[in-house]
């Protein structure tokens, strides 16, 4: 099947049927009136419409109560490959879905929990921590380097994504400690989209002596109520997860040798490779958090309100301060050719040209794999989560997804 086919065939766009939460409050409660809060949702709907994304659920709350949580389409049985008689599942508010890179957001935070605690220094290197990378320049990385994308590591070894390597142990800190730089640290700037979730990882483990999955169930997810949200999910529950589905048009070379240049591997395989069992039960601590819109909007729910949620303290006001604070003012980045704006950990909006779109200097999230994002945004007292599993790579109708955040940037005033 096309790829051309793959757009025209994905699943039936007439059928908007709706799944609402019951959790949504009454639009006054939080300011908005109930013709805006529909002006967002239809902006969702016109995404889904764009025949890009079997499934899209998302989950707003505003000055802590959640005024939209719905989901549309199908999670399995619509997708380009799923043939007519394939069962159909609905999406609904609590589907799960991979959140790609915007789980780097959350092994950042749990850095900072150890930083919190005292048991780990931003500006000591790495190998304080990772004795393996003691050896030449790596020994001048520090954790401040593997937060804002200056370790200089950006390029996936070949064998990194061997998803066996997941289950087998030391396998990922031998390969990242014998993977070869590409420049000497502190001295340039590329997303680290896999290797920095990597070392973010181990250094949870060798300080803690817990795999980061294990330290976010018991730091952050169990006081904080979550059922999801982790990095990996158990094998019983892995056929709850969405497939994710490439609904693209094929890469030009060029821009496919940039997506396997920053991935380590190709576009399509890198949508495949997220619905293979060993991904979704291993930890990836870049790409591999599976949780639900609505636990992404709670957690960034959390940072807004300086670490605490339904009288639950997890971080330290001020911790989130520095860890959402600018170190990089649009500056160029190697491996994605753009200018970018990062805080210790997320990507930080702009009042012009802001990956949230519309005038948001002050929100700070992250996106995942194109149109997955979780932020929040502090002047207008917002906390989101858009999750999706269609990948739609390179689409002139990928625009639906941009304006869709740009209505909620345009809808919503600020404070």
């Amino acid at each position: 099947m096309s790829s051309k086919q793959n757009l025209v065939n994905i699943y039936h766009p007439n059928d908007v049927t709706t799944i609402n939460s019951q959790s949504e409050c009454d639009p006054s409660d939080v300011g908005l009136t109930s013709t805006q809060v529909e002006t967002i949702w239809n902006a969702i709907v016109k995404c889904y419409q764009s025949r890009l994304h079997p499934a899209i659920t998302v989950c707003i709350r505003r000055h802590g109560k959640i005024f939209l949580n719905r989901a549309i389409g199908h999670t399995h049985g619509n997708g380009p490959n799923d043939t007519s008689h394939a069962e159909k599942i609905r999406a609904t508010p609590d589907s799960l879905f991979n959140l790609y890179s915007s789980s780097k957001a959350i092994a950042a935070m749990m850095i900072h929990h150890l930083d919190e605690k005292g048991l780990i220094h931003l500006d000591e290197p790495i190998c304080h921590y990772l004795p393996e990378f003691s050896q030449g320049p790596k020994r001048f990385i520090t954790v401040r380097h593997v937060l804002t994308h200056h370790a200089g590591i950006p390029k996936v070894p070949t064998n990194a994504l061997d998803l066996d390597n997941l289950h087998t142990p030391g396998a990922i800190r031998k390969i990242m400690a014998d993977a070869p730089m590409q420049w000497a640290a502190g001295r340039k700037m590329g997303y680290h989209a896999i290797t920095g979730g990597f070392m973010m990882g181990e250094l949870v483990e060798a300080i803690t002596g817990m795999s980061i999955r294990e330290y976010l169930q018991k730091n952050f997810l169990d006081p904080l109520n979550f059922d999801t949200f982790n990095f990996g999910i158990s094998k019983d529950r892995v056929s709850e997860v969405a497939p994710n589905v490439y609904t693209g048009y094929p890469f030009p070379q060029w821009s496919e040798n940039l997506v396997t240049k920053v991935l380590g591997v190709t576009y399509k395989e890198a949508v495949e490779i997220s619905n293979d069992p060993r991904f979704l039960t291993g930890i990836l601590p870049a790409a591999n958090v599976i949780g639900t819109a609505e636990e992404t909007s709670r957690f960034y729910e959390m940072l807004l309100r300086g670490g605490e949620l339904n009288g639950v303290r997890v971080l330290k006001p001020e911790t989130i301060r520095r860890a959402t604070s600018e170190q990089t003012h649009a500056t160029f980045d190697r491996m994605l050719g753009l200018p970018m704006r990062y805080s210790l950990g997320f990507m930080l909006g702009r009042s012009r040209l802001s990956l949230y779109q519309g005038d948001t200097p002050k929100a700070f999230g992250h996106l995942g794999l194109i149109n997955v994002v979780g932020y929040a945004d502090p002047e207008r007292d917002i906390s989101v989560g858009i999750l999706n599993n269609g990948k739609p790579g390179l689409s002139t109708k990928m625009v639906s997804f941009w304006m869709a955040l740009r209505t909620i940037a345009n809808t919503i005033p600020k404070m």
